[in-house]
Formats: C-alpha cells, sequence, structure tokens
C-alpha cells in the first residue's frame, strides 16, 4: 500500500521513458541516470512520450512495487499533472 506521509519525497521524470521497461529496467534508470537510491523512500513517476500512460517505482520497505496507469480521458493536446497549492507545500518535488 502507497502511504502518503507529508515527508514523501516524489521525482518526476518528464523526460519520456520506455514503457517496456520493468521494475529492473526502472531501478537501473533510477540508479544510473538520476544518480538517487532506489530504495531509500522516494517515490518515482515515469511517463511515455504523449503522457498516455505512467509507471510509478516505489520501495515498500520489503521489496520494490511497481504501479502502471494508463490515462483515457485526458484531451490529447495538453497532458499536465497537476498538485494543489496546500499539497505542493506538503510535498517536497524534483522535476528533471
Amino acid at each position: 500500500m502507497l502511504m502518503q506521509p507529508n515527508t514523501m519525497k516524489i521525482l518526476l521524470c518528464t523526460a519520456p521513458t520506455d514503457m517496456w521497461k520493468s521494475i529492473n529496467g526502472l531501478y537501473f534508470l533510477v540508479d544510473g541516470e538520476l544518480d538517487e537510491n532506489p530504495s531509500c523512500g522516494t517515490v518515482y513517476v515515469f511517463c511515455n512520450r504523449i503522457k498516455d500512460k505512467l509507471k510509478i517505482l516505489y520501495w515498500d520497505g520489503n521489496g520494490f512495487c511497481l504501479l502502471y496507469k494508463r490515462l483515457e480521458a485526458l484531451e490529447t493536446e495538453k497532458r499536465t499533472i497537476s498538485i494543489s497549492d496546500q499539497k505542493a507545500a506538503d510535498l517536497k518535488i524534483r522535476i528533471y
């Protein structure tokens, strides 16, 4: 279960990511290219080129979890991820 404490760090990779990557592929992407520790409790969010698919990788304390989301009913012209001002104040977000 994905918990959302106030100190949870979420990293959004805005560069298109190959959605064929599984846990190991995304682990090595985070470790190698983003130079982050994948098992530190940070949530990593990846999207494809047209931003209609998301993969979320996180460490739950016992192993890695990978969530996959296919977005259906969004406008094709502009796909954005918005966070309310209150949530943005509660979360630390770094965008690459």
